[in-house]
């Protein structure tokens, strides 16, 4: 649903156009709009808009409701990796759009006081908003890689040593000594339990350039 949020990312995304809506006030925190509306809300949309909301369409997307208060969100602004944009979900809420009753996340960007809103499908949409500040889940995986790694090393350095049973001659291509059959096989399990390192790990921590950046 990337073209959903497409078209909606020059007005949508921070409702800067002059003659939009009031922006949010403090009393609009915490209230979130029934799940039943929002059903009903998608439901007609998608016999209204099919080229925008396919019959297949996820309202939620990847989660099966709502993001719940306080989730952080983040994306980038144009697409671009130098500009993150960070806010925290306060609560969500219809806004006239265009004409349309639309609904829209109550959000606080980060280094920023004041509320602001983005559409909710944005946040639900491949492409979109995703869940997490600085690719945290990254940081994490990278954290635990590191960890693994060190083990690994450990087991290596620790492991007592065995003479080998090989000859040694001039053609022979055993070393002089062999790992520990035991720590070899530990060694090897905890290097598969490491699985595939994140590939993303490069742009876990993204500098800000103010608020919204």
């Amino acid at each position: 649903m990337r073209g959903r949020g497409f078209v909606r990312s020059h007005h949508s995304t921070l409702l800067m156009y002059d003659d939009g809506p009031a922006d949010p006030i403090s009393q609009d925190e915490g209230r979130f709009i029934p799940s039943a509306e929002l059903i009903s809300w998608h439901n007609s949309m998608k016999a209204r808009m099919p080229d925008f909301y396919p019959a297949d369409d996820k309202l939620f997307g990847d989660q099966t409701s709502q993001h719940i208060q306080d989730t952080k969100l983040m994306t980038f602004f144009d697409e671009d990796p130098n500009k993150p944009m960070r806010c925290t979900v306060r609560g969500s809420q219809w806004v006239k759009d265009c004409g349309e009753n639309e609904p829209y996340y109550v959000v606080r960007f980060k280094n920023s006081t004041e509320l602001s809103r983005i559409a909710l499908t944005s946040a639900h949409e491949e492409g979109g908003w995703r869940i997490g500040w600085d690719n945290e889940a990254a940081v994490m995986d990278e954290t635990a890689a590191a960890s693994i790694e060190q083990a690994v090393l450990s087991v290596l350095d620790d492991a007592p040593t065995s003479p080998s049973t090989t000859p040694s001659t001039a053609t022979a291509t055993a070393p002089p000594f062999q790992l520990d059959p035991s720590k070899l096989q530990l060694a090897n399990a905890l290097i598969e339990a490491q699985g595939p390192r994140p590939t993303y790990a490069s742009f876990a921590v993204m500098p800000d350039k103010g608020s919204p950046f």
